[in-house]
């Protein structure tokens, strides 16, 4: 058992790790949140509690998130972003052991709970959120699984270090905590802890939503803005009947949730209770806006509830049964792997192995760019040059000493703004002789202030 686990955990932290460091080295990492998360940790293994000149945000006023100062030790060893990659690889591992104890414990089948952790792994939403760049929401799995394993064999202080765990990771998270006290009293039966626990979460995303922000940033409440408004939720309780048609006003919503039970065969559906926590989960992303993230990528409470809810759902099962649904889970979870593209797929192409020429432009470009000076970059180029202090996100150049440019295109390459808009940007800063044009290798382009 413990070899097989063991197995998985060096599988997840290897393969993660490798392609988020493949997809940093080719410039298709989501600069904007990646050199946003690794300029101000930068900056705090300094000492400096800066704001972001990314996006002029800092850790407590983009959203709640202390859970992040855990990388500052090890960038007080080395100031390097793959911290960030290899952190995050190694927290989703972090979640494989309690999640098999909770499945081995409730199921009495490790066959079966192997199975739902090759579901869970595979997962194709959770699989894009993973390889997409950083995303600070990745510890909520591990501390999710911690909370339900001390729920079910009721260890109360492990409990408790999940909750706190949960709170510190973002603002959102209370509410999932919130969600976990329904579950508390009405599975597990533990009325008073449940309670507790509802009060607690509320309370908390009321304390940092209504009275940490605009104490830490006056006039800008920005935390709430991912999740129902407290105007908005005083409409829906007005009318609660269109609750459910948040659900599904959108193809995308409807996807989403198709992919979701799909990856684990709807298994989660046999357990309907534990699903109050999913929709609930839903419900943040859905309710105020009929176009959310296509699979909710980033949010990774999802993969831990539904592996929990298949879990439960099937119970106790052994012989013949145990292994037909295991078979099952397996080649539902690998069809759907197949089917949808899973971005680990790409392991088995020959040029997976390979570093285009592109890429290779961009390495002899930013040698160029010197070390503590100021740069203007598009969203391929800035997570980069993010270990410094003064790092901007085109079109903002905010005379910067330099603007680093790579206009051989890709996706979310330029976000905000589109690779038209950038090509024009950078003509005009050269026309207008506000910057000289001092290196050009392929489509990368460096500019000098004059």
């Amino acid at each position: 058992m413990k070899l097989v686990v063991l197995i998985f955990l060096f599988w997840t932290l290897a393969v993660f790790a490798i392609f988020q460091g493949k997809h940093f080295r080719e410039y298709q990492t989501f600069g904007l949140d990646t050199g946003f998360f690794d300029q101000l940790i930068y900056e705090a293994s300094k000492g400096n509690f800066t704001v972001s000149t990314i996006s002029q945000w800092s850790l407590w006023t983009d959203h709640f998130e202390p859970i992040l100062l855990a990388f500052v030790p090890l960038y007080w060893l080395t100031p390097n972003i793959n911290w960030l990659f290899l952190g995050e690889a190694a927290v989703f591992a972090a979640s494989i052991f309690p999640l098999y104890l909770l499945a081995k414990k409730v199921t009495s089948s490790q066959l079966f709970s192997y199975s739902l952790i090759i579901a869970y792994l595979f997962l194709v939403p959770t699989q894009h959120g993973l390889f997409d760049g950083f995303a600070s929401q990745v510890f909520v799995a591990p501390f999710l699984a911690l909370a339900y394993w001390a729920l079910e064999s009721k260890k109360n202080k492990l409990l408790i270090f999940s909750l706190v765990g949960l709170f510190l990771v973002k603002e959102e998270f209370s509410l999932l905590i919130a969600g976990l006290g329904m579950i508390a009293f009405l599975f597990y039966k533990r009325r008073r802890l449940g309670v507790l626990m509802m009060l607690a979460g509320m309370a908390g995303f009321v304390f940092l939503t209504r009275v940490f922000d605009p104490w830490i940033s006056p006039g800008n409440l920005n935390y709430a803005h991912q999740n129902v408004g407290y105007g908005q939720a005083l409409n829906i309780l007005a009318r609660p009947y269109l609750i459910p048609l948040a659900y599904v006003d959108s193809p995308i919503k409807l996807q989403t949730m198709l992919t979701h039970f799909a990856g684990f065969a709807f298994l989660p559906l046999l357990s309907p209770i534990n699903l109050l926590l999913l929709f609930e989960q839903y419900g943040q992303r859905f309710i105020n806006t009929s176009e959310p993230l296509k699979w909710l990528a980033h949010d990774f409470a999802f993969g831990p509830i539904l592996l929990i809810s298949a879990a439960y759902g099937v119970g106790k099962v052994a012989g013949r049964k145990a292994v037909a649904l295991s078979l099952l889970v397996v080649v539902v979870a690998l069809a759907g792997d197949l089917l949808l593209h899973g971005p680990v797929n790409s392991l088995l192409k020959p040029d997976f192995y390979q570093t285009p020429s592109w890429a290779k432009d961009n390495n002899q470009i930013l040698a160029l760019v010197p070390a503590g000076t100021s740069v203007a970059a598009n969203n391929s180029l800035v997570a980069h040059l993010s270990e410094r202090p003064q790092i901007y996100l085109l079109p903002n150049v905010n005379r910067a000493d330099y603007v680093v440019a790579d206009l051989h295109g890709g996706p979310n390459a330029y976000a905000p703004i589109d690779q038209e808009t950038t090509r024009s940007l950078v003509s005009w800063l050269v026309s207008s002789r506000q910057y000289q044009q001092v290196a050009k290798i392929g489509q990368a382009v460096l500019l000098k202030r004059t």
